[in-house]
């Protein structure tokens, strides 16, 4: 296999993890962003659970936003897990060529192929991650400020 292959495999199953990650989490990041944003009236985040799943159900209430969550983890997650991967994977080749123990990686490079990967994912995440916060949101406001998303790529377009 081509090293482009192994990488595209890697990011795969690395969105994938995520979007799992995020299926079980999304609920709890809804609540977060309605109870740190302005006007919120909740006490903790069992009544925030309560009220958000109360008056907007667990679809529109809970996993409001969930299609953002899951374009986030296809574009933050698999490059940020995806390209350390093959990163590490590219040094412990280099080790095994200059006939070193594969694993005898130095912190300082593992902690650059961290902040290179990190850093290409939030870069091209940071979109998503917009759209997420705006889409788990967008109930809170007055029905006359409320934009209605359609999804996730209605959300970045406006």
């Amino acid at each position: 296999m081509t090293a482009a292959g192994a990488l595209i495999i890697k990011m795969v199953i690395a969105a994938f993890s995520g979007m799992g990650a995020a299926t079980v989490c999304h609920p709890l990041d809804v609540i977060r962003v309605q109870m740190q944003t302005s006007g919120s009236t909740y006490n903790s985040a069992g009544d925030a659970a309560r009220g958000i799943y109360k008056n907007d159900g667990l679809k529109d209430g809970l996993y409001a936003g969930v299609s953002a969550a899951y374009l986030r983890q296809w574009l933050y997650g698999s490059c940020r897990i995806g390209i350390y991967a093959y990163l590490l994977e590219n040094a412990q080749n280099a080790n095994i060529a200059a006939g070193l123990e594969k694993n005898a990686i130095p912190l300082s490079s593992k902690m650059l192929m961290g902040l290179t990967s990190g850093g290409i994912g939030s870069f091209i995440g940071t979109p998503s991650e917009l759209a997420l916060v705006r889409m788990s949101n967008d109930k809170k406001l007055p029905v006359d400020q409320r934009r209605n998303y359609k999804g996730v790529g209605n959300c970045i377009a406006r």
